[in-house]
């Protein structure tokens, strides 16, 4: 999974036309994109909406209320029962939480990170076996961090690397926060590329129009290919020659490199 298209769960329509897109992920959110008055209606939809994303093999993803809260134990009696692949918990805080909620739904989890507590757990939260993979969520984060506007990119990129590497030491799948500019194409060309160069996997969509754009930046570049290919080239030559070094542009190829290159190569088999 690479792109992950957040649709509120009351406007029914949205449903459908976000099935039209090339997500891999649909998140039905049940929390911050629906207004209190209409998550009842939302829970009422999900249903149905569960059923959708079946029918066309699209991942289903139900975003619930924080833990403890009065929507949470709602959105817990209208999940029961349904065709959800992974639940996603707001807020989450620590690891234990996420295993009270595991224990009373045991659906797997792609915890959202965006609390301070969250993040100071979040080594122990990508461990736990249920957790499939983290997202990052970070104006909440920014909020309860009480950050500044000077502060923001710093904060950013270090919770982006501390969720990158909890993910990367547990081997889960790792998403980014939302791009909220919906008409900076080419910023969210930039983030994209940076969020993949730091180790995420995929990014969270907020529009249909950002879905086709985050297949695209998460998945190895041209450059990226056309060197995994090479290596893969130099490997089998090697071999075949009796050597077991490989030089690659005058230089020597160790095995950090090989690894790197079979692992890009491996993205594109499994894409």
């Amino acid at each position: 999974m690479r792109s992950l298209l957040f649709v509120p769960g009351h406007v029914e329509r949205f449903m459908a036309k976000a099935l039209e897109t090339e997500t891999h992920a649909i998140i039905f959110d049940l929390e911050d994109a629906v207004p209190p008055v209409q998550r009842e209606e939302a829970r009422r939809n999900l249903a149905l909406a569960s059923s959708m994303a079946a029918a066309q093999d699209v991942k289903f993803i139900a975003r619930v209320n924080p833990f403890q809260s009065s929507d949470y134990e709602l959105d817990v009696q209208s999940i029961k029962g349904q065709n959800i692949d992974f639940l996603m918990p707001t807020k989450a805080n620590s690891a234990d939480e996420l295993t009270r909620i595991f224990d009373s739904l045991g659906i797997p989890q792609i915890p959202l990170i965006e609390t301070a507590k969250g993040l100071a757990d979040v080594n122990l939260i990508a461990e736990l076996p249920f957790v499939h993979g983290l997202a990052l969520g970070a104006e909440d984060l920014m909020d309860d961090l009480e950050v500044k506007a000077p502060g923001y990119s710093q904060i950013l990129l270090h919770a982006q690397i501390n969720v990158s590497v909890a993910c990367k030491a547990a081997k889960k799948m790792c998403f980014d926060t939302p791009f909220l500019s919906l008409d900076d194409l080419e910023g969210y060309s930039s983030r994209c590329r940076e969020s993949y160069g730091v180790g995420f996997t995929g990014r969270l969509c907020i529009h249909p129009s950002q879905v086709s754009p985050t297949n695209r930046y998460y998945y190895p570049s041209p450059e990226e290919q056309q060197f995994a290919k090479e290596i893969q080239q130099k490997i089998e030559e090697a071999k075949s020659s009796g050597y077991s070094v490989i030089r690659w542009k005058g230089e020597l190829v160790g095995p950090p490199m090989v690894k790197r290159a079979m692992s890009i190569l491996k993205a594109m088999n499994d894409d």
